[in-house]
């Protein structure tokens, strides 16, 4: 049976995910803030558990109602059949998110709701023993716990049960990072807004840091899930969990080989380079990604190659902020890199260098707090 799910993105990334969603052939995806609902069966909500690059979250859709304070959402809670949800001894957090509510903060909705589930066993269904119930502000303490997110805006409340187990950027590969690392997710969307041809085109990303962008361009071009197969998801603790679907989804798409493959990462500092190496390593693609030690001004383009994609995400601070790493940038496309295609994540203060063409906006978003966007251009030749 068909059941409402919601995957949750950055807003602004609506639009990936629902192309995503539809590569998938789920049925009657829907864009809303901040994310995308969709209906589908068991297999449909674990291949977007699975396979999805760009969700943060996926959510089973519980019940919704309205409520204008505590006492209303305290007694609708407690009108639904939790006993059809969650078995006997089950271990449950309660998580509120509340905005312009009359529902004085999130504590007070997550009180509200877990008194509600608490006395729809005690008073309605005494024959069956109640799950265990906390309130929490984060996520779950164990990984046989269950994750009820209770969100109310205005006087519409909506409660979801958490499948993903927390983000689901977290890929399980990168266990050391640069400063300001970019989300596993975003990268994803970064190289889903260009439509990269790995058969055909090399990607460089000459301030790779830690080496997100690339580690996550070659897991997709591979095929390879996007985390790793010992990620903790939080609907294998669901009552009706299936093992043996979950695990087939598991392999639904064979790891491909691309021949002549180029994806070079560069970067002035060695440490993190040799951070890169390790997270690629962890990843699988260790043999698929060369790490060089290079600053962009010395980097040449690749030899005997065609023209491909520089994909970076440009490091915030003093010098960036005054516009050196732009300019240096800038300069070092006009002079080497004609006829390559650019795209750059960059803050909304900053504008992309010039190299000679016309940018365009691809992506406006959030990102780490700060509203960024992707831009996309070509150097001239």
């Amino acid at each position: 049976m068909a059941q409402t799910y919601v995957a949750i993105t950055s807003p602004g990334l609506e639009d990936l995910l629902l192309e995503e969603l539809r590569k998938m052939k789920i049925k009657r995806p829907k864009k809303i803030e901040g994310g995308v609902e969709f209906e589908a069966t068991s297999r449909g909500f674990y291949e977007v558990l699975l396979w999805s690059r760009i969700a943060h979250r996926v959510m089973l859709r519980v019940t919704e109602f309205r409520a204008r304070d505590q006492r209303e959402c305290y007694k609708k809670t407690r009108r639904f059949e939790w006993e059809r949800l969650f078995g006997e001894g089950a271990n449950v957090a309660i998580r509120g998110v509340v905005h312009s509510s009359y529902i004085y903060g999130s504590g007070a909705l997550s009180k509200s709701v877990m008194d509600g589930i608490r006395d729809r066993y005690a008073f309605d269904k005494s024959n069956i023993k109640g799950p265990f119930l906390e309130q929490t502000e984060r996520g779950r303490s164990s990984e046989d716990q269950l994750m009820l997110l209770a969100r109310c805006e205005e006087d519409r409340c909506e409660l979801s049960l958490e499948g993903s187990s927390g983000s689901m950027h977290r890929r399980g590969w990168r266990k050391c990072t640069g400063s300001a690392p970019l989300r596993e997710s975003i990268a994803a969307a970064m190289l889903q807004a260009i439509d990269w041809d790995p058969a055909t085109e090399p990607l460089l990303d000459p301030m790779c840091g830690s080496g997100t962008i690339l580690i996550e361009a070659m897991r997709k071009s591979l095929s390879m899930l996007p985390r790793l197969d010992d990620h903790d998801y939080g609907v294998c603790a669901w009552d009706n969990f299936k093992p043996e679907q979950f695990e087939k989804l598991q392999s639904l798409h064979p790891q491909k080989t691309i021949e002549g493959l180029k994806v070079i990462g560069r970067d002035q500092d060695a440490e993190v380079l040799k951070c890169a190496g390790e997270n690629a390593k962890r990843a699988g693609v260790k043999d698929f990604v060369r790490f060089e030690h290079v600053a962009f001004a010395d980097g040449q383009p690749p030899e005997d190659g065609p023209r491909g994609w520089i994909v970076s995400n440009p490091p915030y601070g003093e010098r960036i902020e005054d516009g050196e790493i732009l300019r240096e940038l800038g300069e070092g496309l006009r002079e080497r890199f004609k006829g390559w295609n650019v795209a750059l994540l960059l803050s909304e203060k900053q504008r992309p260098p010039r190299i000679g063409s016309v940018w365009k906006e691809r992506l406006v978003f959030r990102n780490g707090g700060l509203n960024v966007k992707l831009w996309v251009g070509q150097v001239p030749e």
